[in-house]
């Protein structure tokens, strides 16, 4: 997937004597590849990622011989449910060869959980005072703690 879209190889006819060329360019592969980077920021559920990526795989013309790159970007709501085994299954069965790579990150508003009375609340606060964890890892850390706390499975 270094180098997506049309491959081929471009013709040259050149006159000898008076310099002048044309060229064209021959495609000659049978499938192309694709890199389609999906904004996933603002969905809630992988079934919202499956349709954004279907328009941006729409928009780029990918036909079913295609190899396909799947870059899923953007910000995440914290109690967002996404499956990326998923994804990839059901555009697997569409296109000759797909993967997805997740490059999203979360999206938490840690002030909607500083007054929250809940379990939930207690969860983020004693998460947030962690100090040996990252930003990064306590975002995955409540993540994971919120999908588990509302019965979701997590992966």
């Amino acid at each position: 997937f270094d180098e997506c879209g049309e491959h081929g190889f471009v013709l040259l006819d050149i006159d000898e004597t008076t310099g002048r060329y044309t060229h064209e360019f021959v495609p000659f592969a049978y499938r192309k590849l694709y890199e389609a980077v999906v904004d996933v920021s603002g969905c809630q559920t992988t079934a919202d990622m499956i349709e954004r990526t279907k328009e941006v795989l729409q928009k780029l013309g990918c036909s079913e011989e295609s190899l396909i790159k799947i870059v899923l970007s953007g910000a995440l709501d914290v109690e967002c449910e996404k499956d990326v085994a998923y994804l990839l299954s059901y555009f697997k069965s569409s296109y000759f060869f797909v993967k997805v790579y997740d490059e999203t990150s979360l999206k938490i508003v840690y002030d909607d959980y500083l007054f929250d009375e809940s379990l939930k609340g207690e969860y983020v606060r004693m998460v947030m005072q962690d100090d040996a964890l990252t930003d990064e890892d306590k975002a995955a850390v409540i993540r994971y703690g919120l999908l588990a706390l509302a019965g979701e499975e997590v992966q």
